[in-house]
């Protein structure tokens, strides 16, 4: 019967290194009570999940088994990792014609990979909103085809083993110059 929650609850409590006993005396409970929680013979009440959750700074997401991030600041760390393999910066050097002289840019630039799930994703956009034909069941159907073809890459990016879409959460970007460098001037 040994399930999410309760292997959970027993990695919370050894990464703190507390005994079952100090653990349980947190809470008002008995150290026998805190076993059969975290062996599984009993059924944690949410109540406690809640305790435990916030006297830790953890999201029942993740007690539960829901979400990888034990609190949102695992999850912001996470999201700047990605961010930080998406884009990078770098300067180009242009040169005026008219005058030759040189200067710098700062540039960013973005990965390969997800500029071209964002291709596809504005190609589907603009078929869409060219194509008066494309209903709205054949557009959700195309758009989790090509989520689908990027998740493998979007869990290495996110460093999860699992991730769903969720469109609405989702940022639309409504243009990106097909072979343009975006740029912070």
């Amino acid at each position: 019967m040994n399930s999410e929650k309760d292997s959970r609850l027993r990695q919370i409590r050894k990464e703190l290194g507390l005994t079952v006993e100090e653990f349980a005396k947190q809470f008002l409970i008995a150290s026998k009570t805190q076993t059969s929680y975290e062996n599984g013979s009993r059924i944690i009440p949410v109540d406690y999940a809640i305790k435990v959750c916030t006297q830790y700074n953890i999201t029942l997401d993740w007690f539960y088994g829901r979400s990888e991030y034990k609190n949102d600041s695992d999850l912001m760390v996470n999201i700047i990792f990605a961010l930080d393999k998406i884009f990078s910066l770098g300067y180009k050097t242009t040169t005026n014609p008219y005058n030759n002289y040189k200067y710098r840019e700062l540039t960013l630039w973005m990965d390969k990979t997800f500029r071209e799930y964002l291709a596809e994703i504005r190609e589907l956009q603009d078929a869409r909103n060219l194509n008066r034909q494309i209903t709205d069941e054949l557009y959700s159907l195309s758009r989790s085809k090509i989520q689908e073809k990027y998740k493998e890459y979007f869990q290495e990016l996110l460093g999860v083993t699992n991730c769903e879409v969720n469109e609405s959460k989702f940022i639309n970007i409504e243009t990106i110059e097909d072979m343009d460098i975006l740029k912070f001037l």
